[in-house]
């Protein structure tokens, strides 16, 4: 079925809800198979609310009176808007895992001054610097964050067991640098 967009896109930009529901229907199918690339997975579950938003901030925007052309136009300015949404996302994890060097380790068992904690602690800090990003981010969501191993599996879209074998992982390598 053809989807009839001129007719629909000047509905939908006089507020015809139905129409803009029928063009983000038609769009579907791209908007899924966008949200499955790898590229976009730094989004997490994101990736389909901000296609619609995009869509409908194109809808709003077309200034053309050619429909035909619509469809491409969509798809182009779509994977541009993920491509600078997953960019900027990026940019925000990096910033974060940096700002992650800045968090203060400390026990809450042992309080006092102790020149052999204080040394511990340190080794740990550098210890966790020398840590791949992803092993550093896993650490911040599961100690830092309190999340448990299947919300970091959703965020890393891994499974819980591979979040455990990775925490056991980087707890080992931990322990193997601290020696």
């Amino acid at each position: 079925m053809l989807t009839d967009f001129a007719h629909l896109v000047p509905a939908a930009q006089k507020g015809n809800k139905k129409a803009i529901e029928t063009i983000c229907l038609t769009f579907r199918p791209l908007v899924i198979s966008l949200a499955q690339r790898k590229r976009y997975s730094i989004l997490l579950q994101d990736t389909e609310n901000l296609a619609y938003c995009v869509i409908i901030q194109l809808i709003n925007t077309y200034k053309g009176t050619v429909y035909q052309c619509f469809p491409g136009y969509i798809k182009k300015m779509l994977i541009f808007a993920l491509n600078n949404a997953a960019k900027k996302q990026q940019r925000i994890t990096y910033y974060e895992m940096q700002n992650m060097e800045d968090i203060e380790i400390s026990t809450p068992i042992v309080n006092n001054e102790d020149e052999e904690h204080r040394i511990k602690i340190l080794m740990l800090k550098q210890a966790i610097k020398k840590l791949p990003l992803n092993y550093r981010q896993l650490l911040k969501n599961y100690y830092w964050e309190n999340k448990t191993d299947k919300e970091i599996g959703n965020q890393l879209q891994i499974s819980q067991q591979a979040v455990s074998k990775m925490r056991k992982k980087v707890l080992k390598e931990l322990r193997s640098s601290m020696r």
